[in-house]
């Protein structure tokens, strides 16, 4: 946005005014999931992530039978070749 030479800059309340640009990415799909271990007696059902966190440059999802994964996502080549790691609580 600067290069652009559209700075977003408080006004004399302390309001800073929305800005927008345009952002031309492609989706990248991410990795399946890892085996994970058996958290519970339940009948073991197919897990599957219901919510994401985004960090910097990592992702961390939980499934609905509560694992925590985290992934890297500093490029699309470290999302394309990475893999979800199990996070021991």
């Amino acid at each position: 946005m600067d290069a652009a030479n559209l700075k977003a800059c408080a006004t004399e309340e302390g309001v800073i005014p929305c800005s927008t640009w345009e952002l031309q990415e492609g989706l990248t799909r991410l990795p399946s999931l890892p085996p994970l271990p058996q958290l519970s007696s339940e009948s073991p059902k197919t897990a599957k992530l219901v919510k994401i966190a985004a960090l910097e440059s990592q992702l961390i999802g939980l499934t609905n039978h509560g694992h925590v994964l985290k992934i890297s996502v500093e490029s699309d080549l470290a999302v394309r070749s990475g893999r979800w790691e199990y996070v021991r609580l």
